[in-house]
């Protein structure tokens, strides 16, 4: 499709499928909070009954997406929804995964090209739960002379997989070792979160669209949408995605694919790429519930796309070469969304 400086692209509608989740998983609330989750791949199949587990899926050949998810629930009105622990513990997890991973695969290292987290997911009638956290990560074999030391994007496999067997209980529990019982909640905080930004309540205007109901009264509905507006330098762009659930880093990665392709690029580099989560205070009548909520959360994912016609040997940064990437993010990524970020 093509795009003009500032024009919007309309994306389709996905499908959806929480409604079969809600009355299950209010059961798993209070049991969830008191013990360590557990380290497992997430079921591939189903949608009736809650779960929690990683995912990994492959983008080029030393590229992948690694996730970890837990149990999802619907957030009561007046909490703040902030489970910070469980936050924590899927960044360990998906670090484990990662690590893992990289292992099967002969790497030592990997490097981490993009990582984010999240505790809500979706607003609908409520908001919804499930803490998570991702990484996209590129595995190395031997440390990259453009590495600096104490570079926090590579990660030393064995290292990573003992300490986080040292330190998080699940984990020891998967490994079979015996860590002195103790919780996992933490002081208020203490998370140091991957997320780009977490934006205070109406800090960005609410994309919408005014409608009108058969009485005559206005009423404001989310628009999601995306845009592509060139940069002031060439062969360089500003993507921007924006929605009302977690956006997949695939949808973005296609995005780039088809820009590079219109513009007869071969390769592109991703800089600033941001993940942004947003809430607003003011409802309109059709989706408040009660005097004071809930709050609606949406979310951003901005990144600026330079395109090139070569590789940066060795490089750390997210570079991606897109006959390498064509088949894994576009094939069917509307599906593999809804599943990753919706199951």
């Amino acid at each position: 499709m093509e795009c003009t400086e500032g024009s919007t692209i309309r994306r389709p509608r996905r499908k959806t499928y929480w409604c079969v989740l809600v009355f299950p998983l209010l059961l798993t609330v209070g049991a969830c909070a008191s013990t360590a989750p557990r380290y497992q791949p997430l079921p591939t199949s189903g949608y009736v009954t809650a779960s929690e587990g990683y995912l990994d899926f492959q983008i080029d050949e030393t590229t992948y997406l690694v996730l970890y998810t837990h149990e999802n629930y619907f957030l009561t009105i007046g909490q703040t929804g902030f489970e910070e622990h469980w936050v924590q513990n899927s960044q360990d997890y998906a670090l484990f995964r990662a690590g893992e991973l990289a292992k099967s695969k002969g790497a030592k290292y990997f490097t981490v090209l993009h990582k984010d987290d999240w505790n809500v997911i979706r607003f609908a009638r409520g908001s919804i739960i499930r803490p998570g956290s991702s990484l996209i990560v590129r595995l190395v074999r031997s440390v990259p002379s453009s590495s600096q030391p104490r570079d926090e994007r590579m990660y030393d496999v064995d290292q990573l997989l003992n300490s986080l067997s040292e330190s998080n209980r699940g984990l020891a529990t998967y490994e079979g070792k015996v860590l002195p019982e103790t919780s996992l909640e933490k002081a208020s905080g203490t998370v140091r979160r991957w997320r780009s930004l977490v934006g205070a309540y109406d800090a960005v205007p609410l994309p919408s669209r005014t409608n009108t109901t058969l009485f005559g009264t206005e009423y404001r509905i989310f628009e999601r949408g995306s845009m592509i507006v060139p940069h002031e330098s060439l062969g360089e762009f500003q993507v921007a995605i924006w929605d009302s659930t977690l956006i997949s880093p695939f949808e973005l990665l296609s995005h780039c694919v088809t820009l590079a392709d219109r513009e007869g690029y071969e390769v592109f580099t991703l800089r600033n790429w941001v993940v942004e989560e947003y809430r607003t205070e003011k409802m309109d009548f059709l989706t408040r519930i009660g005097p004071k909520g809930p709050r609606k959360v949406w979310f951003r994912t901005t990144a600026r796309v330079v395109l090139q016609h070569q590789r940066e040997p060795e490089s750390l940064d997210p570079v991606f070469v897109v006959d390498e990437i064509r088949s894994n993010v576009n094939l069917d990524w509307d599906k593999r969304s809804n599943f990753i970020w919706r199951h």
